[in-house]
């Protein structure tokens, strides 16, 4: 997953890794994510499973984006409610 980064630049695009949902699974990788080139993360969206990102986590990535001058971003991802 790392390497999709240097491969979204060379196509010209940019690199956001989307925590609100998958959090938990690559809490311990923030550091490598930007180390790989990320541009930014994805902070905040409505799916179901993103409302348990805890405020303090996000709270922790801004302060590792403001930092490193990366972007944050949030997005609807809803795909249904309750879905």
């Amino acid at each position: 997953m790392l390497g999709l980064f240097g491969a979204l630049h060379r196509q010209g695009a940019i690199g956001i890794a989307s925590l609100p949902e998958y959090w938990r699974n690559h809490w311990g990788d923030l550091d490598d994510f930007v180390a790989a080139g990320a541009d930014g993360f994805e902070i905040v969206n409505c799916a179901p499973k993103a409302i348990g990102f805890p405020a303090v986590a996000r709270a922790h990535v801004l302060r590792i984006a403001e930092a490193r001058d990366l972007l944050v971003v949030g997005a609807s991802d809803n795909h249904g409610w309750a879905r």
